[in-house]
């Protein structure tokens, strides 16, 4: 007999996804959640190993529009971000962290949810 509320989702609404990326190339980090269902991206976290400092863009699929830009900086750096209004991206397709060089390892972590809205 309680009423829970929660922040922009049911619980089995939560996708997320980590890509370890070293190539420097578009990668997927959230699959495509099917036909008419979008993913809104509320966390982003990143991590970069390298010597090299490097920006990621955050895109609407693989090469498609960029949603976000960070800086991330070298030898352990990263970032965490939060979005005080969910970002959305296109229905039935994939969200792609795209880092702007090769680096040892650079590392996304993205936390949202779908929904057919």
């Amino acid at each position: 007999g309680v009423q829970i509320t929660r922040p922009h989702c049911n619980l089995e609404d939560i996708v997320s996804g980590v890509a370890a990326i070293t190539d420097g190339s578009s990668t997927s980090v959230i699959s495509a959640a099917g036909s008419g269902v979008k993913v809104y991206i509320t966390s982003v976290i990143i991590a970069n190993s390298s010597a090299t400092a490097v920006t990621v863009d955050i895109r609407d699929g693989a090469a498609g529009t960029v949603k976000a830009t960070f800086p991330v900086p070298p030898d352990g750096g990263g970032v965490v971000h939060a979005f005080q209004v969910p970002l959305p991206f296109s229905a039935n397709t994939a969200v792609c962290a795209d880092p702007s060089a090769a680096a040892s390892t650079v590392t996304v972590t993205l936390l949202g949810f779908k929904s057919k809205v």
